[in-house]
């Protein structure tokens, strides 16, 4: 076996050397949406019932090395590259308000970076400290300071560097959505420019400042499946479809805005095994998963004489590398690092607070187990006659077996606090239109149940309405319980910023607290299979 590895090795190394003489080589390692998952975790996902043990920065920084140790000795290099989101969503990453992130990220040794939306999840302060902490340089061209109207002093639009006598030039984009998605006290003094003139702006700059190479960091998003994104591009150059530089994803964007190279994608947590290349504009993207079980890696081959991109390649056969620890056993430094802070901030959470009888999943179908159970504790801790809450507050799934205060913390990670409101019938039917639109990214609901036909109108999708077995009456009253963040208008929710401030009632308890306090009344739970909405589409 080692025989054979060994010549694998070599044919590998005389490959690269035979590329290195007639071409410069250059690597890209990346991630995207790391939300602070930097520790060796469960691949549940793999194996629910035997989950491997995968990922961990540990083990970025060894594949890094790896990567380097088998490089060609000349005419090479490597850039480490993350797209955003980079510390919301363990407790781990939430330590020390998020700066332990950067600092392990210091450990492996990353080039550039760029915010996402859920690095300002925590004060309008945040941000500041991930960038100034970092070593990497955190390139942002559409975030300004509302007070000055130019760019927040600790990020910058673009930079150059120099290697191999090619002059690459990065620019990053944090999606313009960013206020719908966060608390409004959280992104004050920010204003979040339009994409399309940033971009542009970018690409026009970096060329006149001699870039010979464009890439882009984007936290927009590639499509989940780039054939139907594609459709929408299509659909929006025919004038089919409207949208604007505020609203579009990563492959929108390098579509309508020629120039960009190399686009590096994170805010949709679905990896491209193969990047996507445009047709019209050649530009070549890429996305990794969010976390660091995987990491991406792509190479590419430029002339040594005019510095253009001849050809591309993943060097291991798939854009998309799961690290297992076996097969990348973690660096030793990084590893000491993460295992002290994850210890600290860890403390304590690892009691059970329950058993699961089976697993609670969550997914982008309306009904889910994990949806059902959250609302249904929101009922409880509050006596509401209907709870909702959006698909995106829930971030993992719950497996059978003890329940660990850990594990509810990975599901409910933000800390998003319960109101309840007094609203008419007709009212909550108009807030769970919304809830089918394509405004919303989806909800959860306990307490009522939804007939609805996705063919019709969007806001005239619900054909009958039943709360707690009960005809929906639009002129009664009742007790409709959600979160804070959506009633600030978040996520398309902004129907809830009419509910009169003296019908709304502040609980106080934040939603992870709900949860806990229903796992301690009921200690064992079983998934509730039952449909909240029941899609009567294509009855014919």
């Amino acid at each position: 076996m080692r025989r054979f590895l060994f010549a694998i090795f070599l044919i590998f190394s005389l490959v690269c050397s035979a590329f290195a003489g007639k071409y410069d080589i250059v690597d890209f390692v990346y991630t995207n949406d790391i939300h602070g998952h930097i520790t060796v975790e469960e691949a549940r996902f793999m194996n629910p019932d035997f989950p491997p043990k995968v990922g961990g920065l540990a083990s970025v920084k060894t594949f890094i090395d790896r990567v380097r140790a088998r490089a060609p000795k000349e005419d090479y290099t490597l850039f480490v590259l993350d797209a955003g989101d980079i510390f919301q969503g363990t407790l781990i990453g939430l330590y020390e308000r998020g700066t332990v992130i950067p600092r392990a990220m210091n450990l492996v040794g990353y080039d550039y970076w760029t915010l996402g939306n859920h690095d300002f999840d925590y004060g309008a302060d945040i941000p500041e400290s991930l960038a100034t902490i970092m070593n990497a340089t955190c390139v942002c061209a559409n975030l300004v300071d509302s007070t000055t109207g130019k760019l927040v002093p600790y990020v910058k639009p673009w930079d150059i560097t120099e290697r191999l006598g090619i002059r690459f030039g990065f620019f990053g984009i944090v999606t313009s959505r960013t206020p719908r998605m966060s608390f409004p006290v959280n992104v004050k003094g920010f204003v979040f420019t339009d994409m399309v003139d940033a971009t542009k702006n970018c690409v026009k700059e970096l060329r006149e400042n001699g870039a010979d190479v464009v890439i882009g960091l984007f936290h927009t998003g590639m499509p989940y499946n780039p054939d139907e994104g594609w459709k929408e591009v299509q659909k929006i150059e025919s004038g089919e479809y409207a949208t604007s530089g505020m609203d579009m994803n990563t492959m929108e964007l390098i579509h309508f805005v020629p120039g960009v190279d190399i686009a590096f994608s994170g805010h949709i947590h679905k990896g491209y095994h193969t990047p996507w290349e445009d047709p019209v504009t050649h530009t070549v993207a890429v996305q990794n998963y969010s976390g660091t079980a995987s990491v991406g890696y792509i190479r590419f081959y430029f002339d040594k004489k005019t510095h253009k991109i001849v050809k591309y390649e993943c060097p291991e056969g798939d854009c998309i590398v799961t690290l297992f620890p076996e097969e990348f056993p973690p660096d030793s430094i990084v590893s000491a690092f993460v295992k002290e802070k994850q210890s600290l901030a860890e403390a304590g959470m690892h009691d059970t607070v329950g058993v699961a009888l089976g697993d609670f999943h969550k997914s982008k179908a309306l009904n889910t187990t994990i949806g059902n159970l959250v609302t249904t504790a929101m009922l409880e801790a509050t006596g509401a006659d209907v709870a909702m809450v959006n698909k995106g507050g829930i971030r993992d799934d719950i497996y059978k077996g003890s329940i660990t205060r850990n594990d509810v913390f990975r599901v409910l990670p933000f800390d998003n606090r319960l109101i309840v409101c007094s609203i008419t019938g007709k009212k909550l039917k108009q807030i769970i239109e919304v809830g089918l639109s394509s405004f919303s990214h989806g909800v959860c609901l306990s307490g009522a149940v939804v007939w609805y036909d996705p063919d019709r109108e969007e806001f005239d999708r619900i054909i009958r309405m039943e709360i707690n077995g009960e005809p929906l009456r639009e002129d009664n009253i009742y007790k409709f319980v959600t979160i804070d963040y959506l009633m600030q208008g978040n996520s398309g929710m902004k129907i809830l910023t009419t509910i009169p401030h003296k019908n709304q009632f502040f609980q106080g308890m934040l939603m992870r607290d709900a949860m806990y306090h229903y796992l301690e009344v009921h200690k064992e739970i079983t998934p509730d299979e039952s449909k909240r909405f029941i899609n009567m589409g294509n009855q014919e």
